[in-house]
């Protein structure tokens, strides 16, 4: 099985990530919220999803200070 990272750093994800990228253009998005945004929108071709989304508040931030604090883990998950 490949690690996280290795699957979206497929050329393929790539380009579909630089082509949402210029879709999208500026967005009030913060990082954290537009990486998943992106990511549906990659997985769903749904371009609407970046305004369908809502993130409540600090969510993912307050969530990344519960998970495991392991460097291995954090680099699977956030260095994508």
């Amino acid at each position: 099985m490949p690690k996280i990272n290795q699957q979206f750093n497929h050329t393929i994800v790539k380009k579909s990530f630089a082509i949402i990228d210029r879709e999208v253009g500026d967005c009030n998005l913060n990082k954290f919220e537009y990486a998943i945004a992106r990511r549906v929108i990659h997985s769903t071709t749904d371009f609407d999803f970046i305004d369908l989304l809502k993130f409540s508040p600090d969510a993912i931030t307050k969530t990344i200070k519960f998970l495991p604090k392991s460097k291995d883990y954090r680099n699977r998950y956030y260095n994508s």
